[in-house]
This record gives C-alpha cells, sequence and structure tokens, in this order.
C-alpha cells in the first residue's frame, strides 16, 4: 500500500512539473513577442502601483529582485526606497539558496552564476527576518497567490517558512493565469501587484 502511494505521489510530482513546464514556455514566449515599449510602460505602471503600498511604506528592510530580461523592473523601486531611507537587499546565490545582500544601486550588482546580477560575496547579508518585504518575481501568477517561478526553485526553498503576508509578486496583467501548478513545497504570495491591480490574497 505504501508502494503504491509512493508511485501515485511521483507521478503526481512529474505531472506538476511537466505542466509547469509547458506553462513557463508559453508565457515566455508571449512576454518575448510583445513590444518592449509597451512592456517598459507596464513595468514602470507596475512599479508605481507597489510603491503607493501602505505596507511598503512601513517597511524598514525591502528584498528586490534584479530583472531577468523582459521583467517588469524594480528600478523605480529601489530610487523610492532609499529615498524613504529603508533598506534594500538583492538575493545572491548560495549553496542552493538565496542569500539576501544590502545594497545602494542596481548598479553595484555582478553577474552571477544564473544569468542574473547580483550582489558582491563582499556585500553585507541580511538576515530573513529583517526584512519586512519580499518582492518577488515569477512567470505566472493565479488569483490564490499560486506563483511559477524561472525554474530553480531557489525562492521557494529560501521563503520556506516566511509568512505568506510578507511576499509580494510583482507581474505583468498578462501574466495572471487561472491556475498555475503548484506542488506542496511551493511558496503562495500574499499580495500580488500589476500595471493594472493589486491583489490581497
Amino acid at each position: 500500500m505504501k508502494e503504491r502511494s509512493k508511485q501515485l505521489e511521483y507521478k503526481a510530482n512529474v505531472d506538476v512539473q511537466q505542466r509547469k513546464a509547458a506553462m513557463r514556455r508559453d508565457l515566455l514566449e508571449r512576454r518575448r513577442s510583445m513590444a518592449p515599449a509597451l512592456l517598459a510602460v507596464a513595468s514602470r505602471a507596475a512599479q508605481a502601483r507597489l510603491i503607493a503600498l501602505p505596507d511598503f511604506a512601513r517597511a524598514r528592510t525591502v528584498a528586490l529582485y534584479a530583472p531577468l530580461g523582459a521583467e517588469v523592473g524594480t528600478e523605480l523601486v529601489m530610487l523610492a526606497a532609499r529615498e524613504a531611507g529603508q533598506r534594500v537587499c538583492v538575493p545572491r546565490v548560495q549553496e542552493g539558496a538565496l542569500a539576501f545582500h544590502a545594497v545602494e544601486t542596481l548598479a553595484e550588482l555582478v553577474p552571477g552564476p544564473l544569468g542574473f546580477a547580483e550582489p558582491g560575496a563582499d556585500s553585507l547579508r541580511v538576515n530573513l527576518d529583517e526584512i519586512d518585504i519580499f518582492v518577488v518575481p515569477g512567470v505566472a501568477f493565479d488569483l490564490a497567490g499560486g506563483r511559477l517561478g524561472r525554474g530553480g526553485g531557489y525562492y521557494d526553498s529560501t521563503l520556506r517558512g516566511i509568512p505568506r503576508a510578507r511576499c509580494l509578486g510583482l507581474a505583468y496583467e498578462f501574466q495572471i493565469v487561472v491556475a498555475v501548478p503548484v506542488a506542496p513545497h511551493d511558496v503562495r504570495m500574499g499580495t500580488l501587484v500589476t500595471e493594472a491591480r493589486t491583489v490581497n490574497f
């Protein structure tokens, strides 16, 4: 009976991974097909919505991401945070997870092993419990807080155990889907911000 249960669990996990891969492929292709000028306008609008959030204004330490490709940018959020005297940190890949390091500007980031920019090794590491808001990238999101990431699982392994309310997805409106394939270990968002709306879960 236990062996049968393990087999079913394995098949379910494989199915979830296959559906994730297909959705990731479709959404990334859609993003690549969109005009850069339109994405830039949507990116600025989404960032402006995030900056206007009361939770963002109250935060003392904010974790941002370095955009990969045509992801929603974070440069305006960085400027707003610095002007408000907030501490900003950005993830650095370390031992299969993400370690967040304090930065002054996105310009000081260096190329990382996975293709996106990250803080240098000599930058100050920030404890996860000191971070008030984690701004999280994604390929797709749904209206139950589900998130489809880039595929490495780094955010899920790092944010497991972090209160959902502190996790904020930042995305384009077209990245919202009916349902993201979700595995038990996947981290859900507490808030989703796009250029068109803000959704609290």
